[in-house]
Parts: C-alpha cells; sequence; structure tokens
C-alpha cells in the first residue's frame, strides 16, 4: 500500500497533459515543447531549460470540431490531438514539434498552426514539421542533420536564448541517456520470477518520462 500513493501520483500526471509538474517547471522560467510521435528529436527538446512533452489528449469525449477540419475516417489520435488543441489545452506549449511520416499528424500539426492554437501571448513560439528518412546513409544523415539545426536548434537559439552548442546537445544526450538506462533497469525487474513491478506500473512510468520535466 505504500507504493500505491506512488502510483496513483503518477496517474494523476497523466491526467491532464498540463500536468503539476509541467506547470511547476514553467513557473521556474522552463519551456515546454511539445511533439506528437517517437521519430521526433527527443533529446534535442531537452536542451537547457527546454523540456520535452509528449502530446496525448486525455479526457477526449467529442471530436466534432476536428471531424470537421480532418476527414472522419482519418486516424482518431490525430483529430483527438486537434480537438483539444482548438480547446485551447495545449496553449501552454512553447514549440511544436511534428514529423512528416504520418498524414493525419500532418493535417492536425497544419490545422493547428493555421489557426494559431497556441496562445497569444507567445510570440517567440514556432511550429516544424520534419522530414524523417527511412535510411542511415551519409545523405540521409545529412539531410537530417540539416532539418533538426535548422528547423528546431535555429529558432530555440533565436526565439528563446537556448545553448544549442555541442558542449550543450552531449549535456542533453547525457541525461537523456540516464533516464533511459534508469528505466531499463526498472523494466529489467519484469524478468524476475516475482517481478516486483507489474507490466501496467511500468507503463505508468514510462509514460510519465516521456510527459513530464525529466530534471
Amino acid at each position: 500500500m505504500k507504493e500505491l500513493k506512488h502510483l496513483i501520483y503518477f496517474e494523476s500526471l497523466l491526467e491532464d497533459t498540463n500536468n503539476e509538474l509541467v506547470r511547476k517547471a514553467e513557473s521556474e522560467g522552463d519551456l515546454a515543447l511539445g511533439y506528437t510521435c517517437f521519430h521526433a528529436p527527443e533529446v534535442l527538446m531537452n536542451l537547457g531549460n527546454c523540456f520535452s512533452v509528449r502530446l496525448r489528449a486525455p479526457h477526449t469525449n467529442s471530436m466534432e470540431l476536428a471531424t470537421y477540419y480532418m476527414a472522419n475516417n482519418s486516424c482518431e489520435f490525430a483529430r483527438a490531438l486537434l480537438e483539444r488543441a482548438l480547446e485551447g489545452n495545449y496553449a501552454f506549449l512553447h514549440a511544436m514539434i511534428g514529423v512528416d511520416v504520418c498524414e493525419a499528424n500532418n493535417r492536425a500539426i497544419e490545422n493547428m498552426e493555421i489557426m494559431h492554437t497556441q496562445g497569444e501571448d507567445k510570440d517567440k513560439f514556432f511550429y516544424c514539421n520534419l522530414d524523417i528518412p527511412y535510411s542511415d546513409d551519409e545523405d540521409c544523415v545529412e539531410h537530417i542533420r540539416e532539418q533538426v539545426s535548422r528547423k528546431i536548434l535555429k529558432p530555440l537559439r533565436e526565439n528563446y536564448g537556448i545553448d544549442t552548442s555541442d558542449d550543450a546537445i552531449r549535456a542533453a544526450v547525457s541525461e537523456h541517456n540516464e533516464v533511459c538506462r534508469i528505466l531499463t533497469e526498472i523494466g529489467e525487474l519484469r524478468k524476475l520470477d516475482i517481478p516486483p513491478i507489474t507490466g501496467y506500473e511500468y507503463a505508468v512510468l514510462v509514460l510519465v518520462s516521456y510527459t513530464c520535466p525529466k530534471s
């Protein structure tokens, strides 16, 4: 029962995209950067005082507004994200990072940008959509390097004064790897004969790591 209170707290963080830890970080001057897909370079959204927020749409009911702008047979997840954006649920974000691997998410992000769902008080807010190659050959690596440099690092530096140097990126990578190592070690506990953590509990921890500041 002692551990249950912690699980309940972690579950509560998943009830709202703009959760308690996100609000606390922003109150201290940190910047929330939203993203929609694992293809987005999460680590680059955690440079300096920035932190990444994997977008979700908890408590979505009707998607009438989103369906007006998108086909009713398009991905429900993409429509749910657009619905919540139109309702103002992502107005706390300072940037929105999309990736060009899913047409439904592309359309959702495009509609968010056209309708300025980010909140009128953020004149430095930026949208970007990355073209993700499906190969790691030299040309594709250069292509993605140019994409993230121009569409993520440059506006972070110019709009918000974020340090995007090699040292800053290496520090963010180191922190990201440490979080991954901790989650991997916790996941390994599931292999014990009597696991001290359930699959559900582990899934909650992983989701929280995507949706909350990591430090």
